[in-house]
């Protein structure tokens, strides 16, 4: 898997990174073409080194990695399970402090015998949420706040800190006229984790007990319009 990372500024900070993954099921020949991902199938992730194409690539010609910042995956425990939100912060790290030398991520399993596999789709599956995604926040570790998206041309949603663990307090503040409006918290399957309703503007919510990862705050006035939205890491 590679992701463009041409836009990084050079020498950033990467504060988080996670890589989510989805289950395509049963696919290629023999028993995991039946089950899906199965067996002892326990994997790592490294960076590759070298350039590859994605229309010829084969076993056989498969490009050279480094087992530095390797992150390991463990076994699947269903044959339709997602790998959400790994955490790959150290290796795009590296991928970013050495770009001439990053070409993306190679999934290995640590025992490559059959019968065992993982089966995700890739950048061509048909559902664009099943696309392998990789998000990252990065910038100043002195930073206040990563605003993501504003809503109409009169208000932004911010948010402090960016980066935070469970049972942490979290300031939301919305510049610009807004009323009356909701407040949720969306994780990696798009999913709300959490829904207040906001009178007045700043906010300040203790964070609940989620699991690490990327999550977008997502405000709304009564009519539904987008007010803003802004990302954070959970760590």
């Amino acid at each position: 898997m590679e992701f463009d990372l041409s836009s990084f500024p050079a020498n950033s900070t990467v504060l988080g990174a996670f890589l989510s993954l989805s289950a395509s099921g049963p696919i290629g020949a023999g028993t995991v073409g039946q089950v899906g991902s199965m067996g002892q199938n326990n994997a790592k992730l490294f960076r590759i080194t070298s350039a590859w194409n994605d229309n010829t690539v084969t076993w056989n010609t498969q490009p050279t990695f480094t087992m530095v910042s390797a992150v390991p995956l463990a076994p699947s425990t269903y044959a339709m399970q997602n790998y959400i939100n790994i955490d790959v912060t150290t290796l795009v790290q590296d991928m970013v402090t050495d770009p001439s030398n990053s070409f993306g991520f190679l999934l290995k399993e640590d025992n490559e015998t059959p019968s065992r596999g993982l089966c995700f789709f890739g950048g061509l599956a048909p559902d664009p949420d099943k696309v392998p995604q990789l998000v990252i926040v990065y910038g100043d570790c002195g930073q206040i706040g990563i605003a993501e998206e504003d809503g109409d041309d009169n208000t932004r949603l911010m948010l402090s800190p960016s980066i935070a663990s469970p049972g942490s307090v979290i300031h939301l503040e919305m510049s610009g006229t807004a009323g009356l409006s909701t407040l949720d918290l969306i994780d990696a399957l798009g999913q709300s984790v959490l829904t207040r309703t906001i009178s007045s503007w700043p906010v300040r919510l203790t964070l609940p007990a989620l699991a690490q990862g990327s999550y977008t705050w997502r405000s709304q006035n009564t009519k539904g319009i987008l007010l803003g939205t802004a990302r954070m890491v959970v760590r």
